[in-house]
């Protein structure tokens, strides 16, 4: 008989002489894209405090179970198998929202997770899945949020995720502009919050998937799509960016989550996240991460007034790196940034030109 993978090893039976057959689980070897999405979404008891609990049990989706719950033996390959099945979708396998629902997922595994290799698979599935959607033209901000106000433009929103399956169609074709105005209001949110960046996007896809259904108007679905998108990638800002209290994102005390967190933070908006590493990178003795955010930024959309002052001084500084791969990754970032080559062009120039930029472009980049 054929091994299980490694998640489906991870679900056992409860004690008691019920037949365990762990292979025929949706949670196992008949993995997807989607109902991993659903597996992750059940991986934690407890989401308080720094570090979320793992779950002791889990949904059966198998054709034994007689009460529909199951034991979760191992939460860390089960989790490391869901992710990367989430990671290796393709645009064919998640619809926008999907996928959007998909990198909250994996952004708060990469946040709360007790497991450092679990954590790093979250921001790495996040970046993965964020890369396969095309250019949204997302700019990261933190702006206060008038819940009163907030709750007024999305009624009709919330209306329609609480109400009956019966209702729904009525709703959709009676309150379109309500509906579409509320699914502005979620596009035009940058909440601080994590847990509340967190709820709006749930808000979104869940009233995306609800309009889909109920054949509402294209234009109202678009729009619940981009306001997902646009959720998503706040999310994914916000469980990166570093939080020295928690022990969070950049400021994680693993480097490889770091190394993920940084990464992460570059693909969704380079130029904010050059603020956020800025507050970290004097402090980071590692030269694995450093050399992976310098590839990063020099891979990035982001050009060199694009960079905070903040972190400008420590790079410039890496120029002169005792670490030979630092000193060369971070003479191929500066040059990058500053659209030189960086095989004709000396040191000094190099640093000249870095030393030399102006005030900070929050709009620098290609």
């Amino acid at each position: 008989m054929r091994e299980p993978a490694a998640a489906t090893r991870a679900i056992r039976s409860r004690p008691g002489g019920r037949l365990a057959l762990p292979w025929l689980l949706l949670a196992g070897g008949c993995l997807s894209p989607r109902k991993s999405i659903a597996n992750l979404d059940e991986l934690y008891e407890s989401r308080g405090g720094e570090r979320a609990t793992h779950a002791r049990e889990i949904t059966d989706h198998g054709w034994f179970s007689l009460d529909g719950r199951e034991e979760l033996d191992d939460p860390v390959a089960f989790a490391i198998e869901n992710l990367g099945e989430l990671a290796r979708a393709s645009p064919r396998d998640l619809d926008r929202l999907e996928r959007a629902r998909a990198i909250g997922v994996a952004a708060e595994i990469g946040r709360i997770d007790p497991s450092r290799i679990v954590r790093l698979r979250g921001y790495e599935t996040a970046r993965a899945l964020w890369l396969g959607i095309p250019e949204t033209g997302f700019r990261f901000a933190a702006r206060p949020v008038d819940e009163a106000e907030l709750h007024a433009r999305i009624d009709a929103l919330l209306t329609l995720a609480t109400a009956e399956e019966a209702r729904r169609g009525g709703l959709v074709a009676a309150h379109g502009s309500a509906l579409a105005e509320g699914a502005l209001a979620l596009a035009e949110q940058r909440p601080d919050s994590f847990p509340f960046a967190l709820k709006l996007l749930l808000l979104a896809t869940k009233a995306g998937r609800l309009v889909e259904l109920s054949d509402g108007p294209p234009s109202l679905l678009e729009s619940l799509e981009r306001a997902s998108e646009s959720l998503a990638a706040q999310v994914c800002f916000l469980t990166a960016r570093a939080d020295p209290a928690a022990g969070g994102g950049i400021a994680d005390p693993s480097p490889e989550v770091r190394i993920g967190a940084g990464r992460l933070l570059i693909a969704i908006d380079p130029v904010a996240a050059t603020a956020e590493l800025g507050r970290v990178y004097a402090f980071t003795p590692e030269a694995a991460v450093r050399i992976a955010w310098l590839r990063a930024l020099s891979e990035s959309r982001a050009r060199a007034r694009g960079v905070h002052p903040s972190l400008r001084g420590p790079l410039a500084l890496e120029l002169e790196a005792e670490d030979a791969a630092v000193e060369w990754w971070a003479r191929q970032a500066l040059a990058a940034l500053l659209a030189l080559d960086a095989e004709r062009t000396e040191v000094a120039e190099l640093r000249s030109r870095w030393l030399a930029l102006g005030e900070w472009d929050e709009n620098g980049r290609t």
